[in-house]
């Protein structure tokens, strides 16, 4: 089975886009390559920081995108690489 490469540049631009959404600021490519490689709290510490909403967690918001991100997979909207289908 396919499984979806997360560290691809399009699942991690697709993440980022998703992430975007719920957030004012943009995060830097660098910090969620950082996330998806060791989990650091930089990623998360940003994301409570800029959300739109201020009752998000920063966690919450991650584990938002990166399931937005699995269900386009899932859905056959993107490939196992993120390419748009």
């Amino acid at each position: 089975m396919e499984q979806l490469d997360w560290q691809s540049q399009a699942t991690q631009w697709r993440f980022t886009e998703a992430l975007s959404k719920m957030l004012y600021v943009r995060p830097t490519d660098s910090m969620v390559r950082d996330w998806l490689d060791e989990s650091t709290e930089d990623l998360q510490q940003f994301c409570v920081k800029w959300a739109r909403c201020n009752w998000m967690t920063g966690i919450g918001i991650i584990e938002a995108a990166q399931g937005l991100v699995e269900d386009a997979f899932e859905n056959t909207n993107i490939d196992s690489e993120g390419n748009i289908r």
